[in-house]
């Protein structure tokens, strides 16, 4: 596939290679990846892309993690950190009001109906946007490697820090 602003070696298996098997769920991934480096207009390095399972980070664990399926490891001081984070959560609904937006400026009005519509397309669950990286893990150790992990599992959101 191609990404605006990265390539296929960051994406593919630093291990061997391959890239990711399934490109329908890097594609959703990458398209917000992508969305978060337009908006900050600043250069994103992924140091981590698509892992195999005999990648040596994956072949411990009983289960192959999300970088398996779609997760992006992104280099990032404590700055950058930040704006990738503000950015990642925020999104669905800097999204939603660039729908919003569209809508007003092509149809010159938004009626009910066509909110309701919108807000329903856009994962509104009558109270809050559903979120797009439901996986956020944060490594800003001082001396050690500092990224940013998004993913967009399918299982209930976490965060954690390494």
């Amino acid at each position: 596939m191609n990404y605006n602003n990265f390539s296929d070696v960051e994406l593919a298996c630093q291990h061997c290679g391959q890239r990711n098997p399934q490109p329908e769920i890097e594609n959703n991934t990458m398209r917000h990846i992508q969305a978060i480096r337009q908006r900050l207009n600043q250069p994103m390095k992924i140091t981590s892309g698509y892992r195999c399972k005999l990648h040596p980070i994956e072949i411990n664990k009983k289960r192959p993690g999300e970088h398996n399926r779609a997760a992006v490891d992104i280099a990032s001081d404590s700055i950058t950190s930040y704006q990738i984070l503000n950015e990642a959560v925020s999104l669905p609904y800097l999204q939603l009001i660039d729908r919003l937006l569209a809508e007003i400026t092509n149809a010159g009005i938004i009626t009910g109906d066509s909110l309701q519509a919108l807000l329903v397309h856009s994962g509104w669950d009558g109270d809050r946007l559903t979120p797009i990286f439901t996986g956020i893990g944060v490594s800003q150790k001082s001396g050690g490697s500092r990224f940013i992990h998004l993913d967009t599992r399918i299982t209930a959101p976490v965060l954690w820090s390494y």
